[in-house]
């Protein structure tokens, strides 16, 4: 079905590569097949949804990850599997401050305090490569006392995307080691521009794969919370604190996901996140593959199925809002199995007390 905010739901009980490939395929051929979306030579940025790679479970299952890329590899696009890595940051930042001590020696006073003020002020790890002390002609750090490609393939290894990448020909890189650029955004309620990264191009595919988990400030996290990741480096952290802070937090989220607006997001619930997620829930077995070309259409769906309704969800409420997806269960087309099979009736949500403290 081409209907543009059909929402296909197709049962997989398991985390078993193949099974997964199976309920992935059907659940995208129900929204008229991958060729729909990506065709031969595209640039093809998938985008996974990397929570924390010190709690896997928090993360994109790299099986359907896998699949997904394996799918758009076969209709011809060149594949690329990425997302914001919180880890990579953290690392790149303690890198540079165990070796500041190092680096420093020599320097009189002017220079070296003059070198730290600039470097408190960076707003992301990799602005220190082009910090030059005052007297000095090369930067104090270089690429290699970073390591940043090597802690990016360690992280990428350990959440098993760079096997499911090799495993299709597809590449698989961290967009906080990468460039970016400002886009403006004139008509954003909170963002007015969006620092997001360059691989994200007027002439890129972007396919969105989430997964489905509870969320301790927005109640539920899916396809349209998943474009955050797309905003490179520290200024992620400031759009959240202060988007928190100024009572804007699903609208920033709208702002970003109607910049990015995914070709197709595919929903990864074989085993969700109940309770206080997107990190510290407990899983839970849903046993489902969902798929659309409209993210909040497939997040009114998702989110029906554990229990909260359209309305209930900022993000999902906010988007129908402002013309972005149909948020209206009545008017999404369902060409895969009905909600009642998958619905849970006791699906944890996030403590009250929780979302009330963290949204301030």
């Amino acid at each position: 079905m081409d209907h543009p905010s059909a929402v296909s739901l197709v049962p997989c009980p398991h985390y078993e590569r193949e099974r997964v490939f199976e309920a992935v395929r059907r659940a995208v051929d129900l929204v008229g097949g991958m060729g729909r979306f990506v065709k031969p030579g595209d640039p093809v940025l998938l985008k996974a949804n990397l929570t924390s790679i010190r709690i896997p479970a928090s993360c994109t299952h790299p099986f359907v990850v896998g699949a997904v890329a394996r799918l758009a590899r076969e209709a011809g696009g060149e594949v690329l599997i990425a997302d914001a890595i919180p880890e990579h940051l953290g690392g790149l930042w303690q890198r540079v401050w165990t070796q500041v001590e190092d680096r420093l020696k020599g320097l009189d006073y002017d220079a070296a305090s003059g070198f730290i003020e600039k470097l408190q002020a960076l707003e992301d790890p990799h602005g220190v490569l082009g910090l030059v002390p005052p007297g000095a002609s090369l930067p104090l750090f270089t690429e290699a006392d970073l390591g940043s490609e090597a802690l990016v393939r360690e992280q990428l290894t350990r959440v098993e995307y760079l096997d499911e990448a090799e495993r299709v020909g597809a590449r698989c890189v961290a967009l906080d080691a990468l460039p970016r650029r400002e886009v403006p955004r004139p008509d954003g309620v909170f963002l007015k521009r969006v620092l997001l990264t360059e691989l994200l191009t007027p002439k890129t595919v972007l396919l969105n794969v989430p997964r489905l988990k509870t969320h301790n400030l927005m109640g539920y996290t899916g396809a349209v919370k998943n474009c955050f990741g797309l905003v490179p480096g520290s200024r992620r952290g400031r759009y959240h604190e202060l988007s928190r802070l100024a009572g804007c937090m699903a609208e920033m989220f709208i702002d970003i996901y109607g910049l990015a607006r995914p070709a197709l997001s595919v929903m990864d619930g074989v085993i969700g996140m109940e309770g206080d997620g997107p990190i510290d829930g407990d899983m839970r077995a849903i046993g489902l593959i969902a798929a659309s070309a409209d993210g909040v259409a497939l997040d009114a769906v998702c989110g029906s199925v554990i229990g909260l309704e359209p309305g209930e969800v900022p993000t999902t409420k906010a988007g129908a809002a402002r013309g972005l997806g149909v948020a209206d269960l009545s008017k999404i087309p369902l060409p895969g199995e009905a909600i009642q099979r998958f619905r849970i009736s006791d699906f944890k949500r996030p403590p009250a007390k929780c979302v009330r403290r963290r949204a301030g």
